[in-house]
């Protein structure tokens, strides 16, 4: 399997090449792009030869590669459905993820069953059912998933990866040794929760005083744009094989999805038209409290925490004459009116996307030297993301297990600042 390193021009001979980011797409999103931005194809007006699509959209065409026509050249992920199991209840089976992809995809992930960390979301009845209610109970029957697929594979010539779930040292240890003796050709990392750069960090450190990490890595669900991002690429600097390095992300399709329109380098952003449940919520969040937003909408309490708390402001269509143009030269900015932003989600996806490219093609070049990245990090980035830098630095030096007693506190305070507390599972504790 070869990497991709074909270049497409983008806007006047600037180029993209896959530079381990990964898009996440949906099967409504991927059918959007196909027939209306002619995304695969030459014509296209951003083409990035590399997006995630998840086994439970793709498995509904048995031949989806050819179904979408996706170039040979075009880096394709498979996620297994795990996501799925937790959020929907939805059960797959873990030959048939096998089977399709092993038919389609270049670099596919086991069929694992993520642990819980938060109890605001209602436990599907068939978790109930089965008693998978905690880590150590998701873990056992992700390994009898693991172990399944290893005896049924077939086709060696794509990449097929584990997946690794922990946010202690006690329960990265117990996945570990229920699945290190199963082989496949690398590790997918789930950093959750996500937008927490000292995750990242801890998975790394963990897997490389354990092992030669001589195979691909994968960071599944990566967010945050100025902090997480810088850490992601200084693992990349570190790596044997950095070219066998990637990560995915959906923050892109929250223009689609919110109006989010993202700006460079900073974590504050733009909301392009009213974006009706948004204000909702925020119009709720005046009259009740937290708790009771979330109950109406039947979202997370970090939800509502994220929807009261992000830098945004919020331009209407009223105001686009005091405007007039978008403050950004992508190529979709340069060929679209601000207005025709305002009323289309998908346009401001694509800027998303672009945007995210540029990020990443800057700290893709910085990673090339560890001692380049790190400068950038010490300049550009906050205490957090220093600390993940850090935690890798010393853990190198004195070893995982002293870089985890040495940051433990640090690291599970700042995830739980993510999580309510009234939502955290009780393995949040466990130290």
């Amino acid at each position: 399997m070869a990497i991709p390193l074909v270049r497409y021009p983008l806007n006047d001979g600037v180029m993209m090449d896959f530079n381990g980011y990964v898009p996440a797409l949906t099967d409504s999103v991927l059918n959007e792009l196909v027939k209306k931005w002619e995304w695969l194809d030459n014509k296209a007006i951003v083409k990035y030869p590399s997006f995630l699509i998840s086994a439970e959209y793709g498995m509904k065409y048995p031949n989806f590669r050819e179904k979408y026509k996706i170039p040979r050249d075009t880096l394709l992920f498979g996620d297994s459905g795990g996501v799925q199991i937790t959020t929907k209840g939805k059960f797959f089976d873990p030959i048939e993820v096998l089977r399709w992809l092993e038919n389609n995809v270049d670099i596919g992930f086991v069929l694992d069953i993520p642990p819980p960390f938060s109890t605001a979301r209602p436990l599907a009845s068939k978790l109930k059912e089965l008693g998978l209610f905690n880590h150590k109970d998701r873990a056992k029957q992700s390994a009898r998933y693991y172990e399944i697929m290893e005896r049924n594979r077939q086709n060696y010539n794509i990449k097929i990866l584990k997946v690794l779930h922990g946010v202690t040292k006690t329960d990265l240890e117990y996945w570990y040794e229920l699945t290190k003796n199963i082989e496949f050709d690398g590790w997918a990392l789930a950093s959750k929760p996500s937008g927490t750069p000292i995750i990242p960090a801890l998975h790394y450190s963990f897997l490389a005083d354990k092992e030669e990490m001589d195979y691909w890595l994968h960071y599944f669900a990566i967010s945050g744009f100025t902090q997480t991002l810088p850490t992601i690429y200084y693992i990349k600097s570190k790596l044997k094989r950095p070219n066998e390095f990637s990560f995915d992300s959906s923050t892109w399709i929250l223009g689609k999805i919110a109006r989010k329109y993202l700006l460079p380098f900073t974590n504050f952003y733009l909301q392009l038209a009213p974006y009706a449940r948004k204000l909702d919520i925020l119009d709720s969040l005046e009259k009740y409290e937290p708790q009771i937003v979330a109950e109406l909408f039947g979202i997370s309490n970090s939800e509502v925490h994220r929807y009261s708390t992000e830098p945004h402001r919020k331009i209407s269509a009223n105001e686009v004459d005091k405007f007039g143009t978008t403050p950004c030269p992508c190529p979709i900015c340069s060929t679209y009116s601000l207005n025709e932003l305002l009323n289309n989600g998908m346009l401001i996806s694509l800027h998303n996307l672009w945007l995210i490219l540029l990020h990443c093609k800057l700290l893709d070049f910085l990673s090339k030297d560890p001692n380049l990245i790190e400068d950038y990090i010490k300049i550009e980035c906050s205490a957090r993301t220093i600390e993940a830098v850090e935690f890798i630095k010393y853990s190198e030096i004195h070893g995982f297990e002293q870089a985890w007693n040495k940051y433990k506190f640090s690291l599970l305070k700042s995830v739980k600042k993510t999580i309510p507390y009234s939502t955290q599972p009780k393995q949040l504790t466990l130290l």
